[in-house]
Formats: C-alpha cells, structure tokens, sequence
C-alpha cells in the first residue's frame, strides 16, 4: 500500500470533520501532540489554542450548537507536509449565538493550515470569516 500525501491526509480529514464523523473516527487522523490554533473571529474574538483532547471535545460537542453542515473545497494548496485548504461553510444553528437565531443558516469563509507528520494531522491553524447579518 502507498502512503498518502500530506494532501490527502489533510483532504481526509476535513472530509471527515464536514460530514461530523464519530470522534473516534476523527481522533484516528490526529497525531498524539496534535496543536489546534483558532485565530479570533466573531464566535471566538480571543485566539484559542487546544490540545488533541481539548479538539476532539470541541468536535463531541458541537452537535448542540450547529445542526448538518456543509463545506465546499475552494481551493488545496501544498508543499511539502504543509497544507492549506479553503472552504466555504455553510450549517444550521441549533443554539442562539451572537448573530444568529436557532434554526438561521451560518456561513463562514475559512482558511486551514494543516502541518501532516508521520501519516497524521499534527496541527492545524484555522482562520475563519463568518458572515453576519448586517
């Protein structure tokens, strides 16, 4: 068998996280110190950095605030174990949040840049622009 590129393991996993897989399906293309970074947007507005516990929590929780999801691949950059991909997303409320009601369509413009090692995710910088009503 051929090992995957570090684009396909960046594309399979977020392939994974748009469809919500289980956590444990999503905890397999994490490495063991895998680092997410969130840069400040209107959900957050301080940047967060979590560890791979912390990470896969966030993702067996997010059921409760955010119903189906969708994300279209924009457009994959990548170069060497760095991959960057962008997205547009799109999903349901199912909690009030600053700027939308339960059951409003959020979207977001997002920007991902993942470092693969040794066949796993080892980090992630997310940069996400939500659209808010006016």
């Amino acid at each position: 068998m051929t090992a995957k590129t570090s684009r396909e393991v960046a594309l399979d996993y977020v392939r994974a996280v748009g469809r919500q897989a289980p956590v444990e399906e999503l905890a397999e293309h994490l490495a063991p110190d895998f680092v997410f970074r969130e840069w400040p947007n209107v959900l957050s507005p301080e940047a967060a950095t979590r560890d791979r516990e912390k990470t896969l929590d966030g993702f067996a929780q997010a059921h409760l605030v955010i119903g189906e999801q969708r994300y279209t691949i924009e457009r994959v950059v990548s170069e060497g174990d760095s991959v960057v991909v962008e997205l547009q997303w799109e999903a349901t409320a199912r909690m009030e949040l600053p700027y939308w009601s339960i059951g409003d369509r959020m979207r977001a413009r997002i920007v991902s840049i993942f470092t693969v090692k040794d066949g796993l995710i080892g980090a992630q910088d997310s940069f996400d622009s939500y659209e808010t009503p006016a």
